[in-house]
């Protein structure tokens, strides 16, 4: 059984090996659940944005990425992320 945040990370973990369909069928499933299992929505589409600007999907991408530039903007939070 996984939790919403492994499958996040194993989401990742396909992009960063260029699985990209395995990565895209679990961040829209993620995206589809995102209210019930209360996950950050920014990671989600910061995923999705990435995997359709990979499959030539670029009005969904530009869209995602118009989004999490305007939250970007709207947001009161400021923080740094580490790898």
């Amino acid at each position: 059984m996984f939790f919403p945040t492994d499958l996040l990370n194993i989401g990742f973990c396909q992009i960063e090996m260029r699985e990209l369909e395995s990565a895209m069928e679990i961040f829209v499933k993620l995206k589809t659940s995102r209210d019930e299992i209360g996950i950050n929505s920014y990671s989600i589409d910061v995923g999705l944005a990435f995997l359709n600007s990979c499959v030539g999907a670029k009005k969904e991408a530009e869209d995602l990425a118009e989004k999490l530039y305007v939250d970007r903007e709207n947001s009161q939070l400021v923080g740094t992320g580490y790898k």
